[in-house]
C-alpha cells in the first residue's frame, strides 16, 4: 500500500467536503438564505413589483381645487343686475307719485283736470296732501292716496285719489324696472254735505282687492 503525499490528502478532503454539502468552490462564504430572499423580493418574482402605483386623488384643500371652485373672475364688461319691482320700497313709491304731481304742476296751472263717470262731471283739483305710506295690489299695482280740494269750492270740499303706479315698460313691452309712472287714478272719496260740513263719502271698499303694506 502507497502513502500519499499528505498535501494532496487534505486536497482530497476539502473536495469532498464541498461536493458533500453542494457548493462550489467559488462560491462566497457567508451568503445566506436572507440575501437570496431579498433578491427575489427585488426581482419579477415579486407580485406586487409589476404593478404601477396608483396616482393619489387630489385633495379639494389643493390650490388647483380651489381655483377651479372659484371660477373665472366677474369680466370687466358685466353690469350689476338692474332693480327688480319686489326690491321697491313705499319711499320710492312715494317720491314717483310726487314726481307725477310735479309734473302736471310745471305742464300748466299746476291743477289736476279729472272726468267723473259716475257724475258726469269735470273736475278741476287742486293738489293738497299725500296719505303717508303705500300699499300693493297683486296684478294691479302699487297705491298712493292723496287729497285734492275742488279749484274754487268751499273749505273741507275735498276728493281722495286712487293713483295707482307701475314700473314703466317701453315700447317692446319690455320691463325697464327703472322707474314708476302713475297709470290710472281713481276717485275713492267724494265730498258730501249734510248739516252744513262737508264729509266724504266712500265709492268702494278697497280692502276687497286685498292690499298689502309696502314697507
Amino acid at each position: 500500500m502507497r502513502i500519499l503525499p499528505a498535501s494532496l490528502g487534505i486536497s482530497f478532503l476539502l473536495l469532498c467536503g464541498c461536493w458533500a454539502s453542494g457548493t462550489s468552490g467559488d462560491e462566497k462564504p457567508g451568503a445566506s438564505a436572507a440575501d437570496s430572499e431579498a433578491t427575489t423580493i427585488d426581482g419579477v418574482d415579486d407580485p406586487a413589483a409589476g404593478e404601477q402605483a396608483e396616482p393619489a386623488e387630489e385633495s379639494p384643500d389643493s390650490p388647483v381645487a380651489d381655483e377651479a371652485d372659484k371660477g373665472s373672475p366677474p369680466s370687466a364688461d358685466s353690469k350689476p343686475a338692474a332693480p327688480t319691482p319686489d326690491l321697491v320700497t313705499a319711499q320710492e313709491i312715494q317720491s314717483a307719485f310726487l314726481a307725477h304731481v310735479e309734473g302736471f304742476k310745471k305742464e300748466g296751472d299746476g291743477l289736476l283736470r279729472l272726468f267723473d263717470d259716475r257724475s258726469s262731471e269735470d273736475l278741476v283739483l287742486e293738489f293738497k296732501a299725500v296719505v303717508p305710506g303705500a300699499r300693493k295690489v297683486e296684478g294691479r299695482g302699487y297705491l298712493v292716496e292723496a287729497s285734492f280740494a275742488v279749484k274754487g269750492g268751499e273749505d273741507g270740499q275735498l276728493y281722495d285719489l286712487h293713483f295707482w303706479l307701475n314700473f314703466r315698460t317701453d315700447r317692446d313691452d319690455k320691463a325697464e324696472a327703472t322707474a314708476l309712472d302713475v297709470t290710472d287714478v281713481r276717485i275713492f272719496r267724494v265730498p258730501r254735505k249734510a248739516g252744513g260740513a262737508w264729509t266724504m263719502e266712500a265709492r268702494y271698499d278697497i280692502a276687497t282687492e286685498r292690499p298689502v303694506a309696502v314697507k
